[in-house]
């Protein structure tokens, strides 16, 4: 197993971090929301991926005053309904997938991108976005706005509605937030957020990502986050303001490197914390031999952080310049050694060399064995997980003394890179040559900790986990343990039952042994597919032997099917749900799907709708992703009406049937499956 590298004297140059390109400072603080109450409610052209309130989009809209954005003039925007907005003429595309967030590469062809909520969001109705510009030259202020946006576009409720404000002359952009009744949901699996801004280049150091939605979120311009999956609170901002031009002589600030000693060829990190944090800064990392004070620039290292390697002892500095003043000033030196020999020799770099683990009980804390990819070369295992290759894994083994186990992983840092999360490919058998392929999975890593729980394990039997940080661009350390699962007594629930009353349906149930559980959230879905929650009940139990009964009114049925669960929520996080309920709720003043058929179906699809009144109809077949696959739009006419699609050219598989009045109401929802 080797790698190749490109010489560049005697370091390595690699993956790049940088907040240099990005002139902002980010804060944030709390105010009011204030929905706007008039204002432009722009024409929503649809993409090729969904209609025009779930994929929308409009380009080149004016600005109404010359707004300043990382050193250039823009006076026109363009809004997409999944929560961002991009400045200058180019723009989107029919063709383009706006939901898949990334701050760090997406949509080259639109940037810059200002995103206070980069999802899948469908805002319902097309009036639910519009911008107006407010105040007098030259404190004038545009105010976009996202109303009562479903957090998933087949959610069953709004959650959030948001706001971007651009001000003219401070040129500072302010996202605002307005929490909904609604639930977040992830209906076809991936939902999380973006929220940030970007430059107009891709890559590191060309965007600035929140890392949550919290009060206190950090920024970075080197790891971008888009896994956010909690609603900031009402009248939560988070602002972002040009920095000051430098002028005089900068601070150089402090330089560090995550490592003393280093093997040849093996990535580290270069840090610069401290320095002057004013508009027009320019960063160049140099080197020496060590010792020698023979510096040069490293060539493409012009940011704060920066990833690289080395081939024998260096010195390094950073040069710091302010642009205007064309003055400079150099960071301390800092050294870093090389270490050969055994240090540099990975016993667990292949199968072969596995560590071994025994699986415990589940702890707090790992206690297994330690890890660090750094070293690490590609293994010539196949795994169907992993797919290409994986140029940094690590090898260990346990024989489980139970049918399920937990891989713990703890303390995870980067040893180079940015920290990101961990992969493992699983695979059982009692020698290399010959293991049996289970797939794999990611572990996302939060304040350093993460774990996955594999099932359906023959106790006795030998199992290898492979580990990688995933992702090309760092290497990780820490701890991994195997443990069994955490003991939790499952409650019973005794029956779980429904029935109409009115306008409301009345659900109810009863339970024993609730000694671990907070409380059972209530889920309704139309198709019996996709729920979302629709309210929380806490436990009344204080002890196993209590017997508890409980009642929930909806007073908020849907027209047509009401599908119900319980997911009931354990102390440890730990979720079990009952069994699936169904009412009825046909009412006749309201749009519905009254039937579908046949269902399976191999060619024609048939559709019975109830329209109160005619209505232009557009109905979309959708695929298990959220993809359109297929879309007709119909004039119908009110009354009880039938109408046919041709699906024959589908594969066959699970399709969702999403209809759609012509203002973007949703009329219903209808799992179909091809035949």
């Amino acid at each position: 197993m080797k790698k190749l590298y490109f010489l560049i004297s005697s370091v390595l140059l690699f993956f790049v971090c940088t907040n240099a390109q990005m002139n902002y400072n980010f804060s944030a603080t709390s105010g009011t929301y204030a929905a706007l109450s008039s204002g432009t409610t722009p024409t929503l052209l649809p993409t090729t991926s969904g209609g025009s309130t779930d994929e929308g989009y409009a380009n080149n809209l004016p600005i109404g005053f010359t707004f300043i954005y990382n050193g250039n003039n823009y006076t026109t925007f363009g809004i997409c309904t999944n929560g961002f907005i991009y400045l200058g003429s180019a723009g989107i595309a029919n063709n383009s997938i706006t939901y898949n967030n990334n701050l760090s590469i997406g949509l080259p062809a639109a940037r810059p991108i200002i995103a206070p909520l980069w999802d899948d969001i469908d805002v319902q109705t097309t009036t639910n976005i519009k911008y107006l510009v407010s105040g007098s030259a030259p404190n004038r202020v545009l105010t976009i706005e996202w109303a009562n946006a479903l957090w998933d576009p087949f959610a069953a409720a709004p959650a959030i509605s948001f706001q971007v404000k651009l001000y003219e002359t401070t040129n500072v952009i302010e996202f605002i937030y307005k929490q909904e009744a609604g639930n977040i949901e992830d209906n076809f699996g991936g939902v999380g957020a973006s929220i940030g801004i970007t430059a107009t280049a891709t890559g590191t150091g060309n965007f600035l990502s929140l890392n949550n939605s919290s009060n206190n979120p950090s920024v970075s311009s080197s790891l971008n986050t888009n896994d956010i999956i909690t609603k900031p609170a009402t009248g939560q901002i988070y602002r972002f303001t040009p920095l000051i031009p430098c002028s005089g002589t900068p601070n150089a600030g402090t330089a560090s490197a995550s490592v003393n000693t280093t093997c040849s060829s093996v990535i580290f990190n270069l840090m610069l914390n401290g320095y002057s944090s004013q508009g027009g800064i320019s960063l160049q990392w140099q080197s020496s031999p060590t010792g020698q004070n023979n510096w040069s620039d490293l060539g493409g290292v012009i940011t704060d952080y920066a990833t690289i390697a080395q081939i024998a002892a260096s010195d390094y500095r950073c040069k710091v310049t302010c642009i205007a003043s064309s003055t400079s000033s150099y960071s301390n030196v800092i050294t870093v050694g090389i270490s050969s020999g055994v240090d540099c020799v990975l016993a667990n770099d292949e199968c072969s060399g596995a560590i071994t683990i025994t699986q415990g009980a589940y702890e707090a804390n790992c206690s297994g064995a330690n890890f660090n990819t750094s070293l690490a070369t590609q293994s010539s295992n196949p795994s169907s997980f992993f797919g290409g290759s994986q140029d940094d894994d690590v090898w260990y083994k346990f024989i489980t003394t139970a049918d399920k186990a937990v891989i713990k992983f703890e303390n995870i840092s980067a040893v180079s890179g940015a920290t990101g999360n961990i992969a493992f490919a699983f695979y059982s058998g009692t020698a290399c040559a010959g293991l049996t392929d289970l797939g794999g999975t990611t572990v996302n890593i939060n304040s350093g900790k993460g774990e996955a729980l594999y099932d359906g394990l023959t106790v006795g039997n030998t199992y290898y986990i492979r580990v990688v940080s995933s992702g090309t661009n760092w290497r990780a350390q820490g701890t991994i343990c195997v443990t069994k699962p955490q003991i939790v007594v499952p409650i019973i629930i005794q029956y779980f039952s429904g029935k109409k009353n009115g306008n409301s349906n009345i659900l109810q149930w009863q339970t024993m042994h609730e000694i671990n559980t907070t409380a059972f959230d209530i889920q309704r879905s139309a198709d019996g597919i996709h729920f979302s929650s629709i309210a929380s009940v806490l436990s009344k139990a204080d002890n196993a032997s209590t017997t508890n009964s409980y009642e929930f009114y909806d007073n908020y049925i849907l027209a047509g099917n009401n599908f119900y669960r319980l997911k009931q929520v354990d102390k440890d996080g730990s979720a079990y749900y009952s069994s699936i309920i169904l009412l009825k709720n046909l009412l006749s003043n309201q749009p519905h799907i009254v039937n579908v058929f046949p269902n399976p179906v191999k060619n024609i699809l048939q559709t019975t709708l109830y329209l109160p009144q005619p209505n232009k109809v557009q109905f979309s077949i959708n695929d298990l992703a959220g993809k359109i696959v297929l879309l007709n739009t119909m004039n119908l006419q009110e009354g009880e009406v039938s109408t046919e699609m041709n699906i024959s050219a589908l594969s066959k598989g699970i399709y969702i049937l999403k209809v759609v009045s012509s203002n973007g109401i949703l009329i219903g929802i209808q799992k179909i499956v091809k035949e």
